[in-house]
């Protein structure tokens, strides 16, 4: 039996997903690293900091419903979560709450896609370059190049 969601039910187990997500959010605290202060003006929406320390190499699992991504090869140190359908076109421009960015060598190297939504990242900032697919319920711990995850968004 093939069903398919129309109109209102799609909206209404749309906004399931995003409440489903928030509450995991609520859950897990994946706001900001305890103690560490949020940039001024605060994370970009649906942007959420799971470890803000950079140096910190302990595994941070990703949260079910989220799509987040490392920089560090097997899922390791400063990392990020976001709620599905959120777009990054810049990595480089989120700071974490010890100062640190995910710029040249700490660059994104791992991604998890705990989401139903397929995502893809690119290469380059704005959404440019090759493009790689972040199927839903996949992850990649370690991409090539490494450290080239730039900016990444449902696809």
């Amino acid at each position: 039996m093939d069903i398919q969601l129309r109109g209102g039910r799609a909206a209404r187990a749309t906004r399931a997903v995003v409440a489903l997500a928030g509450a995991v959010a609520l859950t897990w605290g994946v706001s900001a690293a305890a103690g560490a202060a949020p940039p001024p003006g605060g994370y970009p929406p649906g942007v959420h900091i799971l470890n803000g320390n950079g140096k910190d190499s302990k595994h941070t699992p990703c949260p079910a419903g989220w799509v987040c991504v490392y920089d560090g090869v097997d899922y390791k140190f400063g990392a990020l979560a976001v709620l599905p359908g959120t777009e990054v076109s810049d990595v480089e421009q989120i700071k974490l709450p010890d100062g640190g960015t995910f710029t040249g060598d700490d660059g994104i190297s791992a991604w998890v896609n705990n989401s139903p939504v397929r995502y893809c990242w690119y290469d380059k900032k704005g959404f440019v370059g090759t493009s790689h697919e972040m199927a839903p319920s996949g992850k990649d711990r370690q991409v090539s190049p490494s450290d080239g995850l730039k900016s990444f968004r449902p696809c």
